[in-house]
């Protein structure tokens, strides 16, 4: 019997082969694919087993797993005994939930990368899933391992090491509880220390956790500047003083043909089993065998070219990064989780159809079948939120917000929710400066003002 992660009405818990977690469908189970590695083979059996497992569909999360959803216990101890057989997942059910760690998936083909981190990622990976005393990690801790590009930038992390150029040559940059511009500043290491640091933290984090009445679940929950002096102590032998050289941010475009490869992302993260098998055969025909699947739920073809785009679109995929469908972050609402109260996917293709100037596929765009955010628990330029059928509207912050005067509008029924966007367009038309985004836009927006205007 598969155990079950408890209370399904609560976010902060995330499910694993063997470790499933329930939802309005049944339960969710999800693979791992260390480095977003994963060849035409082992998507077709991912798509199989799914269809004949659980509901016949492939999930991209946030993380880079293939999420599994409509599972029953008995289906989902099938599953994940194949997903053991064929190297997918860790017998034990502790030791696959204790695999935290992500890389960046193109390091190895992108010209912008500076060092490949997955040998680092591979041996952090065993180590974590091999020592039992790690596995008390809360679930949703995570470490970065970013080599550089630009595709992990945004991703917060407990841990971060992102790769660093210096006069040195490449050192990693250790820092602590965002993202790569976020994250606090511990020091930097050489490419071979990476291993020993990641894990003198992490045991410093349980070390920590351990002696607190209100355990932690994520390395900011815990961090003062007590805490922080702990952590850098732990690491203090292994740090080195090195100078960076041309930090810059490096933006990460992952869509259409790239250097080294073609990327393409399913709307919402989502392709049907049928689909999975269509893009295996479709990558196969043009002799290609192996997929880079990325957290920004984005698949790469490495040494895929632009004859890729056009069948890629038959299939449903989006290939430009105009795609009104990219704005749009979206749970599978109701009646997938038991949370939901609104079918959230279905109401945002309508409006991203019926308002195009708001939805360009910059300004992202997070619809929350209820208040606890799931698909984007960070802030967002706008949160449209599910409240037993009617729909508040957010800007610039999350589905529960920190500031409420950020929830710009409440209670709006379908049709009144529409209206609203777009007002919404047409006011973010006006004031939209010629060097600006739509995201730049809102956010210097008054909100007093803006409230004005979307309620008269």
């Amino acid at each position: 019997m598969p155990q079950t992660t408890p209370s399904p009405f609560r976010r902060g818990h995330c499910p694993s082969a063997g470790t499933p977690m329930e939802s309005g469908d049944g339960l969710l189970s999800r693979v791992n694919l260390l480095g977003g590695r994963l060849d035409v083979n082992q998507l077709i059996d991912l798509a199989d087993w799914a269809e004949e497992s659980g509901a016949p569909t492939l999930e991209i999360t946030s993380r880079g797993k293939l999420q599994v959803r409509g599972l029953s216990a008995q289906s989902e101890t099938l599953f994940t005994r194949e997903l053991v057989a064929t190297g997918l997942a860790r017998e034990t059910a502790a030791a696959e939930a204790a695999r935290h760690v992500i890389c960046s998936v193109a390091a190895d083909f992108d010209p912008k990368a500076l060092h490949d981190p997955y040998a680092i990622a591979q041996q952090l990976d065993t180590q974590l899933s091999t020592t039992p005393a790690l596995w008390q990690l809360p679930n949703k801790f995570l470490i970065c391992i970013d080599g550089g590009g630009g595709d992990l930038a945004d991703k917060n992390a407990d841990i971060r090491v992102d790769a660093i150029s210096s006069a040195k040559g490449i050192a990693y940059r250790i820092a602590l509880a965002g993202s790569r511009q976020s994250a606090v500043l511990l020091g930097y290491c050489q490419v071979q220390s990476c291993i020993d640091v990641i894990i003198f933290l992490v045991t410093t984090f349980l070390s920590i956790n351990e002696q607190r009445k209100d355990k932690a679940t994520r390395i900011k929950q815990l961090l003062n500047d007590d805490t922080f002096a702990l952590f850098k102590t732990s690491v203090s032998d292994l740090l080195i003083n090195v100078k960076p050289i041309n930090t810059e941010r490096t933006s990460a475009k992952l869509l259409g043909q790239q250097a080294g490869w073609f990327g393409f992302a399913p709307p919402f993260g989502v392709m049907s089993s049928d689909t999975a098998r269509g893009l295996a055969r479709l990558a196969t025909a043009h002799g290609h065998h192996k997929f880079r699947v990325s957290p920004e739920k984005v698949l790469l073809i490495p040494g895929g070219h632009s004859d890729l785009s056009a069948p890629l679109e038959t299939l449903g995929m989006i290939v430009t990064n105009g795609d009104p469908r990219l704005s749009l972050v979206a749970c599978p609402g109701a009646p997938a989780c038991l949370s939901g109260s609104t079918a959230t996917r279905s109401l945002a293709l309508t409006l991203a159809e019926h308002i195009p100037d708001l939805f360009d596929g910059e300004l992202r765009t997070h619809f929350s079948g209820c208040p606890k955010g799931c698909a984007n628990p960070q802030a967002s330029p706008i949160t449209i939120v599910a409240q037993q059928g009617n729909f508040d509207v957010i800007v610039n912050d999350r589905a529960t917000p920190l500031n409420e005067n950020k929830r710009v509008a409440q209670n709006l029924s379908t049709e009144e929710l529409a209206m609203r966007l777009s007002t919404l367009s047409n006011t973010l038309k006006q004031a939209r400066r010629d060097d600006e985004s739509l995201s730049e836009c809102i956010a210097r927006l008054d909100i007093e003002q803006l409230k004005i205007e979307l309620n008269t």
